[in-house]
């Protein structure tokens, strides 16, 4: 896995958002739902989740597969409402550091603070090339690494989760690289805005902290409990989209493999609405985005875990 800057991240953003069928959902030419998601009661509906779903819906000769796991990481609330950017200050950051056991040299440290965008390097640590995987003792030094990170999270006080990441050499040097995503009470987020990252990186170099960056981190203005439309009709929803020709069947044939309860965050003027959304999920929209750690790397069908509307509809391509 290569490391991944920022201004990298938003550049391969925009240009994805640029793309046909990506980022927008197309016209919905029907909505129409059995049930209305306030006559439900929220917490009955999650504990009634299935663990799995089969389903095979065919529209003039295409067959969509669904062989998908059913992933609500938090059956016990469900929210919507607005958050507010984090900013950080520099004081807090270098006390976050230090907090967290790391040892620096003031000297050395590069920090850059955007309002929301925080940026922090050691200019003495030696950057760049590929990793080269350590098949001995990875598992227990990665835990160890990700342990040191997952402090360093806690002490700003950040509400991400690390991803995925990475341990082995380069240039002699034991790396552990890393990605965060934004996650709130455990579910995590989805969006549609290319602009809005909610996401993070970083290295470690010899147990020391080489470089990390926070896209945009949040706090809760206004919340409420979501009241959601039973599983069943967000399946009846999807079939509808497919038979009605809003949405297609998969290009590269591949089955649904998972669907997942996400936050979907909206930007306003100085704000996010977010509610929980549907994720349809397939192994990999295009050949071009395998092992991307972008959402459209898999993002198929986006429905409104309230309502069943399409929020947005990858169909992949070359």
């Amino acid at each position: 896995m290569k490391k991944k800057y920022f201004f990298t991240c938003i550049l391969v953003l925009f240009l994805i958002s640029c793309l046909p069928g990506c980022g927008k959902a197309p016209e919905d030419t029907s909505i129409t739902t059995e049930a209305s998601a306030s006559e439900v009661d929220t917490a009955a509906l999650l504990s009634q989740l299935p663990e799995h779903v089969t389903k095979e819906i065919t529209v003039e000769n295409e067959t969509q597969k669904i062989d998908a796991d059913v992933i609500c990481t938090n059956e016990d609330d469900i929210r919507e409402g607005t958050f507010q950017e984090r900013e950080f200050s520099e004081e807090e950051v270098r006390e976050a550091v230090t907090a967290s056991g790391f040892q620096v040299a003031d000297e050395s440290i590069a920090l850059s603070i955007y309002g929301s965008y925080l940026s922090w390097q050691d200019l003495d640590q030696d950057k760049g090339g590929e990793i080269e995987e350590s098949e001995e003792s990875i598992s227990s030094l990665t835990d160890s690494c990700k342990s040191r990170i997952e402090a360093l999270l806690s002490q700003l006080n950040v509400n991400q989760e690390i991803v995925s990441c990475e341990y082995g050499t380069r240039g002699g040097s034991e790396v552990f690289s890393y990605e965060t995503s934004g996650f709130y009470n455990g579910i995590p987020f989805e969006w549609t805005d290319s602009t809005i990252a909610f996401s993070g990186s970083g290295e470690m170099i010899d147990g020391s902290l080489a470089s990390f960056c926070i896209v945009a981190d949040y706090s809760v203005a206004n919340e409420t409990t979501a009241a959601l439309l039973p599983f069943d009709s967000i399946l009846d929803r999807f079939a509808a989209l497919l038979e009605n020709g809003t949405i297609s069947c998969v290009s590269s044939g591949q089955p649904v493999e998972t669907i997942k309860l996400c936050y979907m965050l909206e930007k306003t003027d100085d704000s996010y609405q977010f509610y929980p959304v549907w994720n349809f999920e397939v192994e990999y929209t295009a050949d071009w985005l395998k092992g991307s750690f972008l959402a459209e790397a898999t993002r198929y069908v986006v429905l409104d875990a309230r309502t069943g509307e399409l929020i947005d509809y990858n169909d992949g391509g070359a």
